[in-house]
């Protein structure tokens, strides 16, 4: 099953998270999410290779802070209402 995981870094994402390792024969995360921690982010990002995420706090938001390997084609940046 393909999940897009939203609040990826917040603790009831993060259980999220330990349950796709525990059985990725079920679970593909091909999107992930963060409010405000880029850096787990794009730790989570490289672990499960997740094709689209998405950064609400994007200003200062730097990929070459999280590793020179990321680009910024598939990062989202959300829009206040």
């Amino acid at each position: 099953m393909k999940i897009v995981l939203l609040g990826a870094t917040g603790s009831i994402g993060m259980s999220a998270c330990n349950c796709i390792r525990r059985f990725p024969e079920k679970f593909e995360a091909v999107g992930l999410s963060s409010y405000n921690n880029a850096g787990k982010l794009m730790e989570l990002v490289r672990e499960f290779q997740a094709r689209f995420r998405m950064y609400r706090k994007f200003a200062g938001f730097r990929a070459s802070a999280c590793g020179n390997s990321l680009d910024h084609k598939n990062i989202y940046r959300s829009k206040r209402p």
